[in-house]
């Protein structure tokens, strides 16, 4: 083989890996599940008390004052007639533990004032078995703290016995949009 013909066929394999990583980047790219915009209705939420995938500050774990942080929602999908939002830690042994279930969320409201829910929604049984927030309070380690927030297609019977799993239920056909909100919490 001479050497031109060498030169060719390394050009054209390197021209090649370049189109493949190309091609990766690209596919990475790609809209999907990003955090805070999980749908193409870019619903987002986020908290005044702590950034996306941080620390969840003291005051509001079962190690200071047990109460909700604030938080401020933008682009709820206009078709949109009620909100749901569900706390959950799924780091918990065993399995998913339910801090928070709060629904019937008016779908103009735009803030969630600490320690409050907003007027006329409803909160349901959390796996404390209260109807209330409950704070991270893990038992070890570090945990994950999911804050999600569903724009659904209806509202939900005002029904405070309800917990988690049978909101889940009745809301599984009608979500129209999501966003989550990641805090973390280990105890000292």
């Amino acid at each position: 083989m001479n050497d031109k013909k060498i030169y060719k066929i390394a050009a054209l394999i390197i021209s090649l890996l370049v189109l493949v990583i190309i091609a990766a980047f690209c596919l990475s790219q790609r809209p999907g599940k990003v955090k805070n915009e999980i749908n193409s209705q870019n619903m987002k939420i986020r908290s005044f008390s702590f950034e996306d995938n941080q620390s969840i500050p003291k005051k509001y774990t079962c190690d200071g004052e047990n109460i909700s942080p604030s938080f401020q929602i933008t682009d709820i999908p206009k078709e949109t007639k009620s909100l749901l939002f569900i706390v959950d830690d799924p780091d918990a042994l065993g399995e998913t533990w339910n801090h928070w279930i709060v629904w019937n969320i008016n779908p103009d409201t735009s803030l969630f004032e600490e320690g409050e829910i907003p007027e006329g929604s409803v909160e349901g049984i959390n796996d404390s078995g209260k109807n209330s927030y409950y704070g991270p309070c893990p038992p070890s380690g570090t945990h994950y703290y999911h804050f999600k927030l569903f724009a659904l297609g209806k509202t939900i019977e005002n029904n405070p016995s309800f917990k988690k799993e049978e909101i889940e239920k009745l809301v599984k056909e009608s979500i129209i949009g999501s966003a989550e909100l990641v805090g973390t919490y280990e105890k000292k």
